[in-house]
């Protein structure tokens, strides 16, 4: 199979608190050409941070953000009830969408974060290659970058 020229997506923001996951998944995401830059948060406050300091610069908005959901301090809801205020206050962040990444998937009821209409998918860590291809069609061409 022939390797892309350019990464699909511009931005991707990784939320996790374990260090050795977030630079494994940072490696995967840039072998299989799925964004061109990524940033790594390992809190819930460090990616808010981010993402507030994006939308006022205008750069580095995220096309899709990995959010585990298992998190010390604040768990994964508190960022998704903030994000949505955000998405709703930010045009910037509509064309943004969250996977929940974790290993603990089946902890969280479904019914919960299927109530978030910006979750595209659910995976479990660990993130694969066949599963950053299946997201590059399910998010679809949007955001792609030009070649």
């Amino acid at each position: 199979m022939k390797k892309p020229s350019s990464p699909y997506f511009e931005n991707v923001l990784l939320i996790d608190d374990e260090e050795i996951d977030n630079l494994i998944n940072e490696r995967l995401i840039q072998a299989a050409y799925f964004a061109k830059n990524v940033h790594t948060r390992t809190s819930i406050p460090a990616a808010l941070g981010f993402l507030y300091k994006a939308i006022e610069t205008g750069q580095n908005i995220p096309n899709v953000i990995f959010l585990d959901m298992n998190l010390p301090q604040y768990d994964g809801f508190h960022f998704l009830m903030e994000y949505k205020q955000m998405q709703y206050k930010y045009e910037e962040l509509r064309n943004t969408n969250v996977v929940v990444l974790s290993a603990y998937l089946r902890k969280y009821p479904e019914h919960l974060l299927n109530s978030y209409s910006f979750i595209v998918d659910k995976v479990n860590k660990p993130l694969k290659d066949v599963e950053l291809n299946e997201l590059k069609e399910k998010i679809g061409g949007n955001w792609a970058l030009s070649a």
